[in-house]
């Protein structure tokens, strides 16, 4: 049964029984030993699997990480004050809720410090409110 060589990737045939028997090298498997540590495609998110002496290693597209590509730019929960996260391209895209902006919706109408002479800027619904000292006045504590 081994005089036709069924076994692959170097792998060495013995005869048991009536049939034959692979003893296959590292990382190899199977009957035959036709598998390989790639062969279940474990690399995700586009990456691409290599073969190492005894296991495999992705190479992950930019922007994704982890054994098996597994980590989006999103996996590190980026958008702050309730954003929600989507992948764009190999990079991340926050959708911020109102009234809140910037990359990772990090920016709220108070974040510029509009409020002057000495007032407290709060959020309010949609916008800010500037709680003015009690000499001044105005939307930004300007009067």
């Amino acid at each position: 049964p081994c005089t036709s060589k069924p076994c692959l990737n170097g792998g060495t045939c013995s005869v048991d029984k009536n049939s034959f028997k692979c003893k296959c090298p590292t990382p190899y498997s199977g009957n035959t030993c036709e598998k390989d540590p790639c062969s279940s495609k474990p690399c995700l998110n586009g990456g691409t699997c290599s073969i190492l002496k005894d296991s495999f290693k992705c190479n992950c597209p930019t922007n994704y990480s982890g054994n098996t590509c597994e980590k989006d730019p999103c996996s590190s929960k980026p958008c702050l004050n309730g954003g929600t996260c989507s992948v764009d391209k190999n990079s991340f895209k926050c959708n911020c809720p109102t009234p809140f902006s910037g990359n990772s919706c990090e920016k709220d109408p108070c974040s510029s410090k509009p409020c002057l002479n000495g007032g407290t800027c709060r959020l309010e619904k949609k916008n800010f409110k500037c709680d003015c000292l009690p000499q001044y006045q105005g939307n930004k504590c300007e009067i």
